[in-house]
């Protein structure tokens, strides 16, 4: 797994085709690594013509980690963000967004379709408007706008995800983030159980960290303004979420919709925050006719 040192940060990346083919950047959300992208779905967008530059975002999976940072109190801060008081953190998603546009300049990449998940879609949108030269178009997926007034996550995933694995241990942490993943997923079309664990055992053995998705949480955070500039962007755009999400409500998507001019907003029937395999075919499609239409 090939890693490059850029300003200071250690990303891992992998590249899946041809640099002089047309490319997707793609973003995934918190916690996650590059291993979280379900195959048929990277499979879908290799087949149709794009190559695909994948990575784990700093803090986590293989790249850089800042466990030698101090990590602020998370409920501190997240008291601060909602009476308006800065947020202390490491690092924001802006830092998150030029590691993004340094590993393109690593890759001579000039310009890119950039497609974004969760807290990916949020760095998604922050290089969309503050490198509007590099995007070819913009896909946001399960994400928001980070304005005021919208619905946060559900209280039962508030609650588990502010409580703590029983221990350490290798089998509590995949017990924890079995609940996590079984929570998130919305009530409809749940993973299957023995494939669930599966795919959490690989996203904790590539390097899956607690403090890591603190500090990624505390950027999130810290970087609450984003919503004030989403009508900058100009790269044509679409919007694909859940009608079922827990974590991130339907609301958020149609909020970034609205926000980014001429968005294209697409709600998917019974979907929460995942990429349930019923769904994929239809995701990608959408995808693969937004980008090429944006080439």
């Amino acid at each position: 797994m090939p890693r490059i040192k850029l300003q200071n940060v250690e990303i891992a990346y992998e590249v899946q085709g041809e640099l002089d083919k047309p490319c997707i950047l793609l973003v995934h959300g918190l916690s996650m690594s590059l291993v979280a992208w379900p195959p048929p779905f990277l499979r879908a967008l290799r087949n149709a013509g794009f190559t695909l530059i994948l990575f784990d975002n700093r803090d986590m999976g293989l790249s850089h980690s800042f466990a030698d940072y101090d990590t602020p109190n998370l409920a501190i801060q997240m008291l601060k963000s909602k009476i308006g008081i800065g947020v202390n953190t490491v690092y924001k998603l802006e830092d998150m967004m030029v590691d993004a546009i340094n590993l393109l300049d690593y890759l001579n990449i000039d310009k890119a379709h950039v497609l974004g998940v969760s807290m990916g879609g949020m760095i998604s949108q922050l290089i969309a408007i503050n490198y509007p030269e590099r995007v070819k178009s913009l896909v946001s997926i399960m994400s928001t706008t980070g304005g005021p007034g919208l619905p946060g996550a559900n209280k039962e995933i508030v609650r588990h995800v502010m409580s703590k694995p029983k221990s350490k241990s290798f089998e509590d942490i995949l017990e924890f983030t079995l609940k996590t993943f079984a929570l998130i997923e919305g009530p409809d079309h749940p993973m299957d159980p023995e494939l669930r664990e599966i795919f959490i055992r690989a996203l904790i053995e590539r390097g899956m960290k607690r403090d890591g998705t603190k500090r990624q949480m505390l950027a999130i955070l810290a970087s609450n303004k984003r919503y004030k500039r989403l009508p900058e962007i100009t790269a044509p755009t679409l919007v694909i979420h859940g009608d079922k999400d827990p974590l991130v409500p339907l609301a958020c998507g149609e909020a970034t919709a609205d926000a980014i001019p001429d968005a294209r907003l697409e709600i998917i029937e019974g979907m929460g925050h995942s990429f349930p395999h019923e769904f994929i075919s239809l995701i990608t499609d959408l995808i693969i006719e937004h980008c090429k239409a944006s080439q």
